[in-house]
């Protein structure tokens, strides 16, 4: 993999936690706008698109938990479950710096439960 396509493919799973510290919910903005600049570049897309998933499956996840927390706390076991909320913020923001130096070492990585959805590229570095 070049220089480049490595920066690029960084900068995929880093964006995610640069966006997530200006906007909480919206990890996927920085791989969104790296994926679609990237565009003809189908190492960086690969990462980008798993950036993306990943993102968008913690936003969900948290949100969720929220939500039957909330719609529980009425019955006090829902105040129990709201610090459970943080488990995906804290993976949407310590997996992504986790694939950025992955990525930049040259190795392939792969999200955890997101990870399938994306078909790599015939040659992932």
């Amino acid at each position: 993999m070049d220089t480049e396509t490595r920066n690029w493919s960084m900068l995929a799973h880093f964006s995610a936690v640069l966006a997530q510290f200006f906007l909480p919910s919206f990890g996927f903005v920085g791989p969104l706008a790296v994926m679609l600049l990237r565009q003809n570049d189908a190492v960086t897309q690969y990462h980008a698109k798993q950036a993306l998933f990943f993102q968008i499956a913690m936003g969900v996840t948290a949100w969720l938990i929220v939500a039957v927390a909330s719609a529980l706390s009425c019955f006090l076991i829902g105040v129990v479950l709201y610090p459970f909320a943080l488990i995906p913020w804290i993976a949407g923001w310590a997996l992504p710096v986790y694939a950025g130096i992955k990525v930049n070492n040259g190795e392939a990585y792969t999200y955890p439960m997101v990870g399938g959805f994306v078909d790599p590229p015939k040659r992932i570095g």
